[in-house]
């Protein structure tokens, strides 16, 4: 038999999206749960205390301003990876009983 999977859309709110996780394990104890995150690069980064439009930046800035925000993505993708592992040691835990 096929392995089962739930698929969970997230952003970047993490008490909304703890709360689905959650739910999707509670409910589906046995299945994989897959986390799809679609990151869409801001137009705008900060710049002297206000904004500037991205494609007007030089292209340090711009790479600076992109490794700023994936180490932000992946940072947040941990906590949700996290959240995930421990969700399912305490429900492995709980079965094994």
């Amino acid at each position: 038999m096929d392995e089962e999977e739930v698929h969970i859309a997230i952003g970047k709110n993490f008490r909304k999206e703890k709360a689905n996780i959650l739910w999707a394990a509670a409910n589906f104890p046995r299945a994989t749960i897959v986390l799809i995150h679609v990151h869409w690069p801001s137009k705008w980064m900060p710049f002297m205390g206000g904004k500037l439009l991205y494609k007007f930046a030089d292209e340090k800035e711009k790479e600076m301003h992109r490794g700023r925000e994936t180490e932000a993505m992946v940072k947040m993708l941990s906590q949700y990876k996290s959240l995930c592992d421990d969700t399912r040691e305490v429900s492995y835990d709980l079965d094994s009983d």
